[in-house]
């Protein structure tokens, strides 16, 4: 299965920006809208493999699957090395 990353969850602090727009933004940082795979499920765990240490998505932020019926988001909560994160 392939995984994309998007925006990382975002903070409490009331926007400037409109809703509707907002709702459309990409958040930047190196690796945005890298595409990694999944290497190994064990229960509720997804470890995911990235290309490159620059795509590597941050702690925080939410993978989305785009290759499965159902929408399935994960959150990364940790970089394992070798280009993995664990969700």
């Amino acid at each position: 299965a392939e995984y994309s990353t998007s925006s990382p969850a975002k903070s409490a602090a009331p926007s400037s920006a409109p809703a509707k727009d907002e709702a459309k933004k990409t958040y930047d940082y190196g690796g945005k809208g890298a595409i990694g795979k999944v290497c190994q499920v064990i229960g509720a765990i997804v470890d995911v493999r990235f290309e490159d240490q620059e795509g590597l998505p941050p702690i925080m932020t939410s993978l989305e699957v785009q290759d499965h019926p159902t929408r399935l988001v994960l959150e990364v909560s940790h970089h394992l090395g070798q280009n993995v994160v664990r969700t």
